[in-house]
């Protein structure tokens, strides 16, 4: 029977009202029941109503047990911190004493602000320990002693906790403007609880519709029709036309003034303006999504709907249906917007050559004048175009643009991700790239602050390398080999995991071995490519290979003289098996 209710009570404490006095009794059943439901102290035999550990795994579980708990153990303070650590209302069942403790009533506020109501009169009176109790939580205030409650310190803590608390102060705070200007800059609805003058003080509610826009719709019904007075609010926050009167929302120069701070303020505008097109015309130029708000004629209008395109390609999805499905207004709009086309309606004009192409020109040529989000966005699309729109031949041709967007972005993580990833979707025209490439891949530090560019064309490479090393045969291939080997050796030289190492050192060797096999001329006998790495050599002279190699072999590239001048100058080690 006994470990029947074990069994039970460690599922449901409450059971153990159920058992029998002795079991009532049982130090391991009620561990159990207390454990599962602290409420279930309230069955417990009155011995373990008083053990220490059987209380302090009820409060833990339920700090509201304490209520249960025998007269000493409510005046334990290690037992009541425990219990309103676990739920504020607890203190109620503290000790007269427990509840003086002003650590054990701030651990209560801290959980519920409102269990300061069980705290010791004396506490609820002391200015800096209310001050701090207000701090951690702005209940506090209700129960703070009257006269506290119209001290300025105080209701300026309560109310930058919460606006609500203002509710609570006194006349005279409720009075105060900068009391009610901190209420409203943590909640608008502050100003609900103020003294009902300020509602039609305008000085006052364009100081409060500065820190809070949407205080306006508390504004009396005079200042919400003053034109004046709303032009310079919508001008502070474009948002606060909504609730400015049905006339001043017809009113063109109010509503032009707020759509062209937001353009989707076009939302509250009257009908009559949102059918006004040089209304919505400044609207869309300042947000595209706006042409949501515009009227259904304007939603046809080839240059209304251009105009939202350009600067929000997203805008498309409002367009009229007849817009939507007309591919001659789709190529005019990737033109203008690149990005237009992921939210074309057929999928038949992501495959459309011409509008594909339209839409790669327009996005290659706008990645130089974007950044962050935006640029990332025209990334994204560039390499949908890529895998699904037959474009990765138009984006290979003009690889310098991605490569120099590399280089402007270069500090930029996520950026240099989706750059490097756009290269490898177009790796099947690598052939045409791997001498650009290269030279970044290979770009002194004077070129390269910090690197970044280098050690991203090294990416490149990597990936390319490891798709078809028949790329590298070429002689422009041989050399990109040469600098994928060195920015390897590079890498290696900075700290990396374990597994990192061992990967790039087994691709360093690979690629050296590529080398020795497609370029033998660069490696001598006395050693060969098993024995001679350029993880061998300092960066220096891996450099100073490089220039000579380009030098000796590049096209246009200047005399062997040059090489020889370096090697006069014994930068390359005498031993380390390399000639040129």
């Amino acid at each position: 029977c006994r470990e029947l209710v074990l069994e039970t009570v460690t599922r449901d404490g409450q059971a153990l009202e159920y058992a029998s006095e002795a079991l009532r009794d049982d130090l391991e059943v009620v561990l159990a029941a207390v454990a599962e439901d602290g409420y279930a102290l309230e069955f417990a035999s009155e011995e373990l109503r008083d053990d220490f550990d059987v209380i302090m795994t009820a409060v833990q579980q339920d700090g509201r047990a304490l209520e249960f708990a025998s007269d000493g153990l409510q005046a334990d303070p290690l037992v009541v911190l425990a219990a309103v650590g676990e739920d504020g209302h607890a203190l109620e069942f503290a000790a007269i004493e427990i509840r003086e403790n002003p650590e054990i009533v701030l651990a209560a506020i801290r959980r519920r602000g409102i269990s300061f109501q069980y705290a010791a009169m004396a506490l609820r009176r002391d200015r800096e320990f209310v001050l701090a109790a207000v701090q951690t939580n702005w209940d506090a205030l209700v129960y703070a002693a009257k006269d506290l409650r119209g001290d300025r310190e105080i209701v300026l803590a309560a109310v930058s906790n919460r606006a609500r608390a203002l509710e609570y102060a006194s006349k005279e705070m409720r009075a105060d403007p900068e009391i009610v200007l901190a209420a409203v800059r943590r909640d608008v609805d502050g100003l609900r609880h103020a003294s009902k003058h300020f509602r039609r003080d305008r000085a006052f509610m364009l100081e409060a519709v500065r820190a809070n826009g949407h205080v306006l719709r508390y504004a009396h019904e005079e200042l919400r029709a003053d034109q004046e007075f709303v032009l310079a609010c919508v001008q502070l926050d474009a948002d606060t036309l909504q609730h400015a009167s049905e006339e001043l929302r017809a009113d063109r120069q109010v509503v032009m003034a707020a759509v062209q701070i937001d353009g989707y303020a076009l939302e509250y505008a009257s009908e009559e303006l949102q059918r006004d097109r040089s209304v919505v015309l400044a609207a869309v130029r300042e947000e595209g999504g706006a042409l949501e708000f515009a009227s259904p004629k304007l939603r046809k209008d080839w240059y209304t709907v251009l105009t939202a395109v350009e600067h929000n390609a997203s805008a498309l999805v409002y367009a009229d249906w007849e817009l939507r499905v007309d591919r001659t207004f789709i190529l005019e709009a990737v033109k203008l917007n690149g990005r237009v086309l992921e939210y074309a309606l057929f999928e038949e004009f992501r495959d459309d050559p011409e509008i594909a192409g339209a839409s790669a020109d327009q996005l290659l040529s706008s990645i130089q004048h974007r950044r962050g989000p935006e640029l990332e966005f025209a990334l994204s699309s560039l390499a949908s175009l890529a895998q699904h729109g037959g474009c990765a031949g138009q984006l290979a041709s003009e690889h310098e643009l991605l490569l120099r967007c590399l280089t402007v972005n270069r500090l930029e993580q996520r950026t240099r991700v989706m750059v490097i990833s756009l290269f490898e979707q177009i790796s099947q025209h690598a052939g045409a790239m791997l001498f650009n490439v290269a030279q970044c891949a290979s770009s002194g530090d004077e070129d390269d602050e910090g690197g970044w560019l280098r050690y991203s064309s090294i990416e490149i490479l990597q990936q390319w390398f490891a798709k078809d090393r028949g790329l590298f045969s070429s002689r422009a291939g041989q050399r990109a080999a040469i600098i994928l080997a060195i920015g390897l050796q590079e890498m290696l030289e900075n700290p990396m995991g374990v597994e990192t190492r061992e990967k790039t050192t087994v691709l360093l060797e690979e690629v050296m071995a590529f080398v020795g096999e497609e370029a033998p001329e660069l490696l001598a006998a006395g050693g060969g490519a098993e024995e001679c790495r350029l993880a061998h050599l300092s960066m220096l002279d891996a450099r100073v290979l490089l220039h000579a190699w380009f030098f000796c072999n590049g096209e246009g590239s200047e005399t062997p003289s040059r090489a020889t001048k370096h090697l006069d100058r014994g930068l390359l080690r005498s031993g380390g098996g390399l000639c040129l």
